[in-house]
């Protein structure tokens, strides 16, 4: 449990709690064994968040449950974290670079993080949007402070309820579209359009989350870092370096999502179909065939 401004909240969902194992969510604090690659429960960012379990953890960066003790309310934190440059200090908060060599790239991939969430606090509002409420530099590395949505994933959503109809898969993309359309007209492309960024929330709204940009920088100037893509939603110039990226590149990764909404499949990496593209010639999956 951790104790906030004098009372004692459950570090797996932050509701209130009197003994070690929580009656909101049954976490039993006395269980478990730490991560020395993610912060520990209790920790506290810039004097007012204080952080709580790991919501998810990507090629770069760790999501946090927490708690914003300055408003009292639940928040999501995350961590730039760079999977292959960045490593955590023995027993410490601090981040720090796996060598010399990474250093420039980690430096770069911070700014455009940090940068990039102050560009997509102009979106806070947009109901298609995640609202992001700060951005700081902490530890060694940067951090975002956003809404705390309640929900699924798109993809957890269909490995457990299985594909969208056809007019809850076309709501979906067009609230994609929606959130892209204020994205695109700021000059901000999000570079990481997957299943796993789109949040059905329990509200019924449909939110995007996690804009990539450190993604590209670090690829670009990392010599090192292997660029992580998620196979068969990204495009084929994420399979480069210096690939020219636009908004195309959210085009296609919203329609490899909503291929995989309607089939639950994952389409075929682009890279194996520039000499053979007859993977979609053939409907299997009982779609409308003006849709498909």
């Amino acid at each position: 449990m951790i104790e906030i401004n004098g009372k004692k909240f459950c570090e797996n969902c932050f509701e209130p709690v009197t003994g070690a194992v929580c009656k909101s969510c049954g976490f039993n604090s006395e269980e478990g064994s730490p991560d020395p690659t993610t912060l520990s429960p209790g920790s506290v960012l810039m004097n007012r968040y204080v952080v709580g379990r790991v919501i998810g953890k990507g090629g770069f960066g760790i999501t946090y449950l927490a708690y914003d003790a300055l408003v009292n309310k639940k928040v999501a934190i995350k961590e730039y974290y760079p999977y292959g440059l960045a490593q955590r200090v023995t027993e410490s908060t601090q981040v720090a670079v796996t060598s010399a060599d990474s250093a420039e790239a980690f430096k770069l991939g911070a700014e455009k993080f940090y940068n990039e969430a102050k560009l997509v606090t102009r979106f806070n509002g947009n109901p298609n949007i995640v609202g992001v409420y700060d951005c700081f530099y902490e530890n060694g590395t940067a951090y975002i402070a956003m809404e705390y949505l309640k929900g699924q994933t798109l993809k957890e959503y269909i490995r457990e309820n299985g594909v969208l109809s056809a007019p809850k898969a076309l709501y979906a993309a067009k609230s994609i579209v929606n959130a892209l359309i204020v994205a695109h007209s700021a000059s901000v492309l999000h570079r990481d359009i997957t299943p796993d960024n789109v949040i059905l929330c329990e509200n019924g709204d449909i939110k995007l989350i996690d804009f990539g940009a450190a993604r590209q920088v670090v690829a670009e100037y990392s010599q090192t870092f292997s660029v992580i893509l998620k196979p068969g939603f990204a495009p084929p110039e994420q399979y480069r370096k210096k690939g020219n990226q636009g908004p195309w590149t959210d085009v296609y990764a919203l329609g490899t999502t909503l291929y995989f909404m309607l089939t639950g499949d994952i389409p075929e990496d682009p890279t194996g179909r520039f000499d053979d593209d007859d993977t979609f010639k053939d409907n299997n999956f009982d779609v409308e065939p003006a849709l498909w």
